[in-house]
């Protein structure tokens, strides 16, 4: 366990294994090289679950309170207060064009900022194939005054609008609603406290991922109405953050795209072929210098410029943009791309995803012509050439390696 206190109110507790994984966590909040000679970090294996689950902020309440009472009343509960006040007087008091208003409101960040699906990569359910990891990975948390503009994804993807079976659980017009009905100092305070720390004393729960030029987070858990309504209208937001989970060994292989339009997306396969080009663009280094795996690898990361570029083109392209509207030219300026070959999802493949290797195509080439005379023998039809492979030559011809225009080898960006 280790607790840190930096920056005179900032307070940060976390578990690592290893006094590097300790370090790592520092670096990705500014801090800069500590004196780990006597870390109070252990190297060993930890044989008592709870030793790692009870050092959470709130497990202990009374600590808890105190922590959230602390932060809650710090120098940013005045701008909050603020723009309350001014948001306040905004409010229509008609249920109608409250609505609509809301809409126009929504409708303006939604077309300026969408969300992404994802930006934290080594959290659960990410399509990027590695190792499970540790059983008890490193992670540290801290309670924080974020920039709701920082936000990125949530679980609700369209800004305004929420999913849930409970429709009056909460919702944007409560409130608004609310907010207008706090008409005097104490009330206002008490809508604030309900706000920053939460009816059930959770705050809103983010994770941080790193950047270039500063991190944005993810929202995965407590907290999504709330971070919501701190979007749409501009407001700063106390939340608890926990750092994204630390890079794990990468399983490194190429196969066949999935042809039709989500060939960028969930149909990408070519895995090695992109992060050997990001290695290429140095945008990804690794342990030892490994070459294209002729079928699978492990990779141990190092660096990455943003986790969020191991995912398949499509969502990578993505989160390039949302990253772009949070810190413009950021992203340019760290990858040497433009700012179309970062934004557009085809011509983000062409800059990084390098073109097949000859064994890749000669094992397409085979898959393919089995499955032709699979397709043969149970329809009793002529064979034709399969996924717009040409059987004829040996390699699949010069479309053998993609499943579209994108990604040939002399139509690669540079």
């Amino acid at each position: 366990m280790f607790e840190v206190r930096w920056g005179g109110d900032r307070f940060m507790r976390g578990w690592s294994a290893t006094a590097d994984e300790l370090t790592t966590i520092l670096h990705r909040y500014g801090i800069p090289d500590p004196d780990l000679t006597n870390p109070d970090v252990s190297t060993m294996t930890v044989e008592n679950p709870e030793e790692v689950r009870t050092g959470r902020l709130d497990d202990d309440i009374d600590e808890w309170n105190r922590l959230l009472r602390s932060r809650a009343d710090g120098p940013q509960r005045a701008q909050l207060r603020e723009a309350l006040v001014a948001l306040r007087d905004q409010i229509p008091a008609d249920g109608a064009e409250l609505r609509r208003w809301l809409a126009q409101r929504a409708e303006v960040v939604n077309a300026e900022a969408p969300q992404v699906d994802r930006v934290a990569v080594f959290q659960g359910g990410s399509p990027v194939r590695c190792d499970p990891g540790p059983e008890f990975p490193a992670w540290s948390e801290c309670l924080e005054w974020v920039d709701s503009q920082t936000i990125v994804s949530t679980v609700d993807r369209v800004w305004g609008s929420f999913d849930r079976m409970e429709r009056h659980r909460r919702s944007l017009d409560a409130f608004c609603l609310s907010l207008r009905a706090a008409d005097s100092a104490p009330l206002l305070e008490a809508w604030i406290d309900d706000f920053t720390i939460g009816r059930l004393r959770q705050p809103v729960q983010l994770v941080r991922v790193e950047g270039p030029a500063g991190p944005v987070h993810q929202l995965r858990a407590d907290g999504t109405h709330r971070a919501h309504f701190a979007r749409v209208f501009g407001l700063p937001v106390m939340a608890l953050v926990k750092i994204s989970q630390l890079p794990r060994p990468l399983i490194v292989i190429d196969h066949p795209d999935h042809p039709g339009p989500d060939a960028l997306g969930a149909g990408f396969g070519r895995v090695a072929s992109l992060y050997m080009g990001l290695r290429a663009r140095g945008l990804l280094e690794v342990d030892g210098d490994p070459r294209r795996p002729d079928f699978m690898d492990v990779w141990q990361l190092r660096r990455v410029c943003a986790e969020w570029m191991l995912l398949p083109p499509a969502e990578a392209a993505a989160a390039n943009h949302a990253y772009d509207k949070v810190f413009p030219g950021a992203l340019v300026e760290a990858t040497g791309l433009t700012a179309e070959q970062l934004y557009d999802p085809h011509r983000w493949a062409r800059a990084v995803v390098l073109p097949p290797s000859k064994l890749f195509r000669a094992r397409l080439w085979h898959e393919n012509r089995k499955r032709k005379r699979l397709f043969a023998r149970m329809h009793d039809v002529p064979t034709a050439p399969a996924f717009g492979i040409d059987l004829a030559q040996p390699d699949g011809g010069v479309n053998a390696s993609r499943q579209g225009p994108e990604l040939t080898a002399d139509k690669r960006e540079h």
